[in-house]
């Protein structure tokens, strides 16, 4: 029986042997979908969000380093893609694998990347979260960071307003809403999270 909550962060990548990740790390649960290989580590110089990310999901805690993350007790999977070579593809590929099918072991996954335009239709990785939402597999969406722009209504794009994604938006340390953080009827809670003046 598997019994080890893995988080499953699809993102650009993460430091799998970072001292706060590294006791967390499945290997397994784990892939690279821009380069096709078992390797979700960082490959450009500013991959650097999905390792964020991770830490703040499941970083070791009680361990005398660094920090804590909101499971501190949970496996963590890296599920890279390519943003400089970004397909829809890879989108789906990465929210299906191991947690459709025969194979869930990856109980949540966090995506952490907004659209690129409003109104933007992604049928593909859409059903893709139907299906691994059916599998038992939770999935977590950032509304975005485009408050004030035409993409500032997160209720607009597909995956964000798809009943089988919880969208989370961000609040202020002053407890209002992240001045960059997008809106809408899909949103579903909001996190602490900075705002573009102030402390995270």
């Amino acid at each position: 029986i598997y019994t080890l909550l893995i988080v499953g962060i699809v993102d650009d990548g993460i430091e799998r042997t970072h001292e706060d990740l590294a006791p967390a790390y499945s290997a397994v649960d784990s892939f690279d979908f821009g380069a096709n290989d078992a390797d979700p580590s960082p490959v450009y110089p500013d991959d650097d969000h999905g390792t964020a990310v991770a830490g703040v999901a499941a970083a070791r805690g009680n361990n005398g380093l660094g920090i804590a993350g909101a499971a501190p007790g949970a496996g963590v999977a890296g599920l890279r893609v390519d943003f400089v070579n970004l397909t829809v593809q890879q989108l789906a590929d990465a929210t299906l694998f191991r947690s459709s099918g025969g194979t869930t072991t990856i109980g949540v996954k966090n995506h952490s990347y907004g659209p690129t335009s409003p109104y933007e239709v992604t049928h593909e990785e859409s059903n893709a979260i139907d299906t691994s939402a059916a599998a038992g597999t939770i999935h977590v969406f950032a509304a975005g960071n485009d408050r004030g722009t035409e993409n500032g209504d997160a209720n607009k794009t597909q995956n964000q307003a798809n009943p089988n994604a919880i969208t989370i938006a961000s609040s202020s340390p002053g407890g209002t809403f992240s001045d960059y953080s997008s809106f809408g009827a899909n949103v579903a809670a909001v996190a602490p999270s900075d705002s573009n003046s102030g402390p995270g």
